[in-house]
């Protein structure tokens, strides 16, 4: 099947975009990563996660816009908007996230710290009533 230049010049913008997209969700298990820590083996899951979605949303994108077929300027064109999208909006988003992240942890730490000092006095006395039973 031919394509025509203006088609093969929509196919390579499509396929930028999916670069883009994809960047997005790399960001996005960052995003959960700097939220949950979690050790190499999940680490190591989420990537392998991540590579799958990559494939399904490439493959997806293919059919969608290419009938299936694949062509090199498209792996191309989604390396390439992959790149574009980490070197510029990536690390504003991320610099917006992460202050939205630590900005909403603080509340919920004072939270947290709060209920242990007002529940640690009630668990010393449980402590104490259970010492004393055993007696």
């Amino acid at each position: 099947m031919t394509i025509t230049m203006s088609g093969q010049t929509m196919l390579f913008i499509q396929f930028l975009l999916c670069g883009g997209t994809l960047g997005i969700l790399f960001d996005l298990f960052r995003i959960i990563r700097k939220i949950i820590k979690h050790g190499v083996i999940i680490t190591a899951f989420e990537d392998f996660i991540y590579c799958i979605l990559s494939i399904l949303i490439f493959i997806l994108f293919a059919i969608k816009f290419n009938y299936g077929t694949v062509r090199w300027f498209m792996l191309f064109a989604c390396v390439l908007g992959a790149i574009i999208y980490f070197k510029t909006i990536s690390k504003l988003l991320l610099k917006i996230s992460y202050i939205i992240i630590d900005t909403a942890k603080k509340p919920l730490i004072f939270t947290v710290n709060l209920s242990k000092s007002i529940t640690k006095p009630y668990k010393n006395f449980r402590h104490q009533k259970l010492l004393l039973k055993k007696k």
